[in-house]
């Protein structure tokens, strides 16, 4: 019985890492290529009305996404950080018309808030009594 809590418990562990990791990757990556003036995110932004300093910081904000999600007791607020930006996503996709193309932040959403929902319990540890 022991054992077979020891499974299920690492099993959970490694889901939960590979959630987070997944978002790291894939929250870096894309923040890192906001932070150029040829990517297909410089043309999305502009055709979006939206000034190159705001693409910028979104690539700042995304950045800091993935690096701390990866900290279990910062995970939380990257994960909450990475929903705001998603959410600014689908607010920009359906003003300019593209309510259908939300599913990716849709997806991301619900990965970050697993990620916060399993870490908010270390975000607590740190906050100070």
């Amino acid at each position: 019985m022991a054992t077979e809590n020891k499974f299920v418990r690492a099993l959970g562990i490694t889901a939960i890492w590979l959630v987070t990791v997944l978002v790291a990757l894939v929250f870096g990556t894309q923040g890192w290529s906001k932070f150029f003036s040829n990517s297909f995110w410089a043309m999305a932004f502009e055709h979006w009305g939206y000034p190159v300093w705001f693409r910028l910081l979104i690539g700042v904000a995304e950045c800091a996404v993935a690096v701390l999600i990866l900290v279990p007791r910062l995970a939380a607020y990257g994960a909450s950080l990475a929903m705001a930006i998603m959410l600014g996503g689908i607010v920009t996709k359906v003003r300019a018309g593209d309510a259908r193309q939300i599913k990716a932040e849709m997806v991301w959403i619900v990965m970050a808030g697993i990620v916060l929902v399993v870490r908010r319990r270390a975000a607590r540890r740190t906050l100070p009594k």
